[in-house]
């Protein structure tokens, strides 16, 4: 009798041993798919407004002072918020037709103070440009996004050209979010630097996020270091989907489905970050800090475009 309920209380120690583990290697990532199927299925009840009139097209060609269309900027460095053109180790300049986030070496980012959890918060350097407020795709109108982009050779880190729910980023650098949570839902280009890796995937990316969870992440065949011309095509399909198509240089090379987001803002930067995502779905975050390096747009536009109902 003794010896069958040692072999049970041995049982039911493994199997919580064995729940404890996987709770440990698979916590983060069931959490991740458990957040993005929760705002998924938010948005998807919400639902997209057919009726909603978009804005004129857009554009800014960097030829002179930072254009209106741009609602804000914000810079990070060392836990703290400052504005163009410089802060910190970040500058964001304007010269010859081409707006440049660059991140230079920061001699500090070893003594900067740690924030709350790891890495310190105070060693992230980002500049964010948000603009172009108000698009959305609408039954017989597309909506499209365009810019001309080329990263140094010795680029780190990570940056973008995305699109996400207008107010999603707000002046002092912080997320909008719900139930107090801060909440990045975005689709677009991400540039992922060779030291970091997004569900094994770097390089020139194609990226679907919601609620912070990468959902869909594809490795695009394009050189992010020679100047490409991008352009994002946003398409109803019913009020509960849109479809996201990437063309480079005029070719189109991918599409993605997703729940609508509503009226859209344009978001790009650059920044130190470096993530990465083990085949277990563990994700490690860092920062870097090395030499010199930037993105460059020679220009981002904004329009839409009627299509075929």
């Amino acid at each position: 009798m003794h010896t069958r309920k040692a072999i049970i209380y041995t049982i039911i120690l493994l199997l919580a041993a064995i729940f404890v583990a996987v709770t440990y290697i698979f916590g983060e990532r069931l959490s991740g798919k458990f957040m993005a199927w929760d705002e998924t299925r938010r948005l998807t009840a919400a639902g997209a407004d057919p009726r909603h009139i978009n804005p004129p097209a857009q554009s800014d060609d960097f030829d002179g002072p930072l254009s209106p269309v741009w609602k804000f900027n914000t810079i990070n460095g060392d836990g703290q918020i400052g504005r163009a053109p410089a802060f910190h180790n970040t500058t964001v300049v304007i010269q010859d037709g081409s707006l440049t986030i660059t991140q230079n070496f920061d001699p500090d980012f070893e003594h900067e103070k740690p924030g709350r959890g790891e890495p310190a918060g105070q060693r992230y350097n980002n500049a964010s440009l948000i603009g172009f407020l108000g698009y959305q795709p609408i039954p017989g109108q597309d909506v499209l996004f365009e810019s001309k982009i080329q990263l140094s050779s010795n680029f780190y880190g990570s940056a973008g050209f995305v699109i996400q729910p207008q107010g999603t980023l707000l002046a002092d650098g912080s997320f909008h979010g719900r139930f107090d949570n801060q909440a990045f839902t975005m689709f677009g280009i991400g540039f992922i630097g060779p030291e970091s890796n997004m569900h094994g995937k770097n390089g020139t990316t194609l990226e679907r996020v919601i609620n912070w969870w990468p959902e869909d992440v594809e490795e695009l065949d394009v050189d992010m270091h020679k100047l490409h011309t991008y352009l994002l095509r946003l398409h109803w399909v019913d009020p509960q989907t849109w479809l996201g198509t990437i063309s480079v240089d005029g070719q189109p090379l991918s599409s993605m489905s997703m729940p609508p987001l509503g009226p859209l803002e344009v978001h790009i930067w650059g920044d130190n970050y470096s993530v990465s995502t083990s085949a277990l779905g563990i994700t490690t975050i860092a920062h870097q800090n090395g030499e010199t390096k930037w993105i460059r747009f020679d220009s981002v536009s904004a329009w839409p475009e009627t299509v075929p109902k």
